[in-house]
């Protein structure tokens, strides 16, 4: 079952109404980015700007002034463009230090995928997923292979 779409959210605004299970209940609108790993969050209630229509103004503003700060994607486009069979996954380690991959996968017939990782290097986003992209198409043509008997 698909999720409903609250009519009410917009590019970066997601509305907010919690259901009335208690006495207490969220309703308003958050400001939400998703940049490379990181995320920007604001959450702008109905009670606190003194209503729906204010909440959402104040949102819209902060929304903004957002986009104006928050870095462009160093991801490059095929992972950004709702490409399937890719994504970039962070590791951290136990000293704290992030290493960054890019997780490619493929099907391989019979209902089975397998999965790759690829580690980017010194900051080359650019050769991890040239080489992740290399690997999907070649179990593409291996499966293509595979099924055409050749």
């Amino acid at each position: 079952m698909a999720r409903r779409i609250n009519p009410d959210s917009e590019a970066h605004i997601k509305r907010i109404d919690s259901k009335k299970k208690s006495l207490k209940s969220t309703h308003g609108f958050q400001v939400h980015f998703d940049r490379d790993g990181r995320t920007w969050t604001k959450f702008f209630g109905d009670a606190i700007h003194g209503g729906k229509e204010k909440a959402r103004k104040a949102a819209r503003k902060c929304r903004d002034l957002l986009e104006k700060k928050v870095p462009p994607s160093r991801i490059p486009s095929p992972l950004r463009e709702n490409a399937t069979g890719y994504s970039l996954r962070l590791h951290k380690k136990r000293n704290g230090q992030i290493t960054r991959y890019i997780s490619a996968s493929a099907s391989i017939g019979g209902g089975k995928t397998i999965r790759k990782a690829f580690r980017v290097e010194k900051d080359d986003m650019a050769n991890a997923v040239k080489a992740a992209l290399d690997w999907r198409v070649s179990m593409a043509m291996q499966r293509v292979r595979k099924e055409s008997g050749k």
